[in-house]
């Protein structure tokens, strides 16, 4: 038998559509972030093929790193929809510097190829490591958001949302 108070499970209910958009969202913002770094990289890189590979590698590699790190971290501390609240807002406001830090990891570029006269490889792998810079932090607190296994305990479970 279940032995918490009705009022509390339905305000748990109540609040649980809001959550789904919430996710509804915090996914949505993640697609629009890979065409954001994808259109900007394009400018650096000027080839849409090496664009779409560094941003997905990037990208995927974020994710995946911050899913495993911050999913063991709040398997084993607990969590709360606040952790899921803080880090969407860390990644919002990222968000507001990416054309900055893009542009800066593009200036940076041309100065190691005017300082350094690399060869053409040499090249794309100081571009793919300046992008990667940029793109790995926020598809790290991405992942890190993607509600590992003790968050869903929380949010469906636990009486203080």
């Amino acid at each position: 038998m279940n032995s918490q108070a009705p009022a509390a499970v339905s305000g748990r209910r109540s609040i649980l559509p809001m959550l789904a958009l919430f996710f509804l969202f915090s996914g949505a913002s993640s697609l629009i972030f890979e065409t954001v770094f994808t259109r900007l990289l394009t400018y650096t890189f000027g080839n849409t093929a090496h664009t779409v590979s560094t941003v997905l590698a990037a990208f995927l590699g974020g994710l995946a790193l911050g899913a495993f790190l911050v999913g063991r971290w709040v398997d084993q501390h607990g969590a709360s929809v606040w952790t899921y609240g803080v880090l969407e807002l860390l990644v919002g406001i990222y968000g507001l510097f990416i054309p900055r830090f893009l542009a800066s990891a593009t200036h940076a570029y041309v100065g190691i190829y005017h300082l350094f006269e690399l060869s053409s490889w040499s090249l794309a792998v100081v571009r793919f490591g300046l992008a990667a810079a940029v793109i790995f932090f926020p598809a790290l607190l991405i992942g890190a958001s993607g509600l590992p296994r003790s968050l869903l305990r929380v949010i469906v479970v636990s009486p203080d949302l």
